[in-house]
């Protein structure tokens, strides 16, 4: 706690406590506006740069600038593709006065170093997630801006799932808002070892294919065509156009409906992850890749064979979208 009154900025890195005890490799703090935080896994790293970008101090906006284009050039320079760098903070500036900005004016503040970031194809994640929107983080009563920025290294691209801009006065009563992104880590760390999930009560839902027979697998299509009569599927699959969120909506909407129909026709259990398993079960191999073919062909012939052609190719022209 501080004695004097003087307002004062502040920025953290909350994780989960075995993560810290086990993942965290380096913590850094160079600058009273820098923090950097490495996770080193047994596959990869994951570095994190929080950083404020001080909006009347020249000589500390450079020093970070030159902080966060020194990690841009350690991560260009290491080539196996297996360091993850995420660079975040308040930065004081906007990248595009059309799109960051309510109010146009003929002053803005640009920072080089989103020059230097999207050179290097370094990914700005609510732009990426929202490409048309406008929403900003702060607000001064008369203008509001986005100022505060999540920023993901090319190699996160297949892995950013959501970014959006949240409302902070009922979670931090902050003049900024918080800006927030989710990323599936699932391909790129892969040393959740079987022991850990046990210790944590963890269970697994496996299949038994080998008691499935024709007519099971028939009920299994019937089931499956049955929820694909589904609203929200019909409307994501009509609307004029998609964005990257809608296609991973209806892909989540399939995939709950197979693993609804798989649940309700395919013998199952669950069972616990123990120390004897070599690998952790999972229903998404390729065991269940080939059973999703073969019941998605059954199912489309049965759709065909009950419906009219005008039908079946307005199915067609929905899923052609």
């Amino acid at each position: 706690m501080r004695s004097d009154k003087k307002k004062r900025k502040g920025y953290g890195v909350i994780h989960e406590r075995q993560m810290g005890e086990t993942y965290i490799g380096k913590i850094l703090n160079p600058t009273d506006n820098i923090l950097y935080v490495q996770l080193i896994f047994k596959q990869c790293s994951i570095s994190i740069v929080q950083v404020y970008m001080p909006p009347n101090d020249a000589q500390e906006r450079v020093e970070v600038a030159k902080f966060i284009t020194d990690q841009i050039n350690k991560y260009k320079n290491n080539n196996n593709n297996n360091n993850y760098l995420i660079i975040a903070g308040d930065f004081n500036a906007i990248v595009n006065k059309h799109q960051d900005k309510l109010h146009v004016t003929k002053q803005w503040n640009n920072n080089r170093i989103f020059n230097t970031l999207l050179d290097n194809d370094f990914i700005d994640t609510y732009r990426e997630a929202n490409p048309n929107k406008k929403e900003f983080t702060w607000s001064n009563g008369s203008n509001s801006t986005r100022i505060d920025y999540i920023w993901l290294s090319p190699n996160w691209t297949n892995e950013l799932i959501h970014s959006s801009i949240r409302d902070a006065k009922a979670v931090t009563n902050s003049d900024h808002n918080i800006v927030m992104c989710i990323c599936n880590t699932s391909d790129i760390i892969r040393n959740y070892k079987a022991s850990t999930c046990a210790r944590n009560n963890n269970e697994r839902l496996i299949f038994d294919y080998a008691s499935m027979d024709n007519d099971k697998w028939q009920g299994y299509a019937t089931k499956t065509d049955d929820e694909f009569v589904n609203s929200n599927l019909e409307k994501l699959l009509n609307q004029d156009s998609h964005n990257k969120n809608d296609i991973n909506s209806i892909w989540q909407v399939f995939k709950d409906i197979l693993l609804k129909a798989a649940k309700s026709k395919i013998p199952n259990k669950k069972i616990k992850v123990g120390n004897n398993m070599a690998q952790v079960p999972t229903i998404w191999n390729q065991t269940w890749a080939l059973h999703i073919k073969s019941a998605w062909n059954q199912t489309m012939e049965l759709i065909k064979k009950y419906r009219t052609k005008a039908q079946n190719q307005q199915i067609e022209d929905c899923i052609n979208k």
